[in-house]
């Protein structure tokens, strides 16, 4: 309990924008190195495991795996997402961002996976809405239902990996290309939850 009580006083710490004992490498909302300590790392401490008092991510369905059109929802508005780059898979320039509740670029396919970028917290029941911006063909696919993109398909899914983590795959084609959601990768991180 101490651990995770020590962790919020980290968190609190970045989030008025100062460093911590407790291993806040920069403010939250500012991009981390490869090499930066994450937010909740104490020297091997990690924030509560699925499970433990007081979680706020919760196990999706049995058999869930990678879900078309998953909508990611905030279930903790006291602490912050972070977003790891998997990279991209796909001959095209393309980028990554969040696209709501707030804009805030993630990567490209120019950088290195392992970049990270953190953003939040955010009110809780607000939708996490990534966008998928792809240079070369000037198109632009946003996670969730079919509907928010001009092709009328769905380009990205998400997968429950444990615990507080998620993977987001995306499909850089218009008309949603093969669906195997791997043009583009990213590690979401923090207190998210699937919408019914």
């Amino acid at each position: 309990m101490s651990r995770w009580i020590a962790w919020l006083g980290g968190l609190a710490g970045a989030l008025l924008g100062g460093c911590s004992e407790t291993g806040f490498a920069q403010p939250v909302g500012v991009e981390v190195g490869v090499d930066a300590t994450e937010p909740g790392t104490t020297g091997g401490d990690e924030p509560p495991t699925l499970g433990s008092p007081g979680e706020p991510c919760t196990e999706p369905e049995a058999g869930y795996a990678k879900d078309p059109a998953a909508r990611l929802l905030v279930a903790d508005d006291t602490l912050p997402i972070t977003f790891t780059w998997l990279g991209s898979h796909a001959g095209y320039e393309q980028a990554l961002v969040v696209d709501a509740p707030e804009a805030s670029f993630v990567a490209d396919s120019d950088d290195l996976p392992g970049r990270r970028v953190v953003v939040g917290p955010f009110p809780v029941g607000t939708e996490l809405v990534l966008g998928h911006d792809v240079y070369d063909t000037g198109d632009y696919w946003r996670s969730g239902p079919a509907s928010r993109n001009a092709d009328g398909e769905i380009h990205g899914a998400a997968s429950w990996r444990g615990g507080c983590s998620w993977w987001f795959g995306f499909e850089d084609t218009a008309g949603g290309g093969d669906a195997d959601y791997d043009d583009l990768l990213v590690r979401v991180d923090g207190p998210l939850v699937q919408a019914p």
